[in-house]
């Protein structure tokens, strides 16, 4: 991260999680939000590994990464001693999404699978403004709590 992205960062407020799914940007519709929310529970009760789902309007040009880079650590995502955690989070605006792991979940979830998951199951439907189908059903948290779960 370059040091002009880094005091940014500071800067901004980081918002603070309400669960499982924080749907800031309000596009995941409810029903979705309580089957990925049951389904982030279960997998934190049977692997210990946490999985949020983070949806914002905009970074204000920070990339997003970096921003979820610095949401992930402040929140404290995963396990401590696991660093088990998995970010999946959209900038509705930005137009982007991305998807940070700890480094604990790399092995099973590699930078080239996380982005064949969202070219695959997430993208089309974003381009559509679709963003609950992108987000859960079969698509994006759902493949990747079918990879954790392992």
């Amino acid at each position: 991260m370059n040091m002009l992205w880094l005091v940014i960062l500071l800067a901004v407020e980081i918002p603070k999680p309400v669960g499982w799914v924080s749907d800031f940007a309000d596009v995941i519709p409810q029903e979705v939000e309580q089957q990925i929310d049951h389904i982030c529970t279960y997998i934190k009760q049977q692997t210990g590994a946490e999985l949020a789902v983070v949806s914002i309007t905009t970074t204000e040009g920070i990339p997003l990464r970096d921003y979820g880079v610095e949401l992930y650590e402040k929140w404290g995502i995963g396990e401590k001693a696991k660093d088990n955690g998995v970010l999946f989070i959209a900038a509705i605006a930005d137009r982007r999404v991305e998807i940070i792991t700890g480094y604990g979940v790399e092995g099973i979830l590699p930078d080239g699978l996380c982005g064949e998951i969202l070219d695959k199951y997430v993208v089309p439907y974003f381009k559509r403004t679709d963003y609950g189908v992108g987000v859960g059903s079969d698509r994006g948290s759902r493949a990747l709590v079918g990879l954790v779960a392992v």
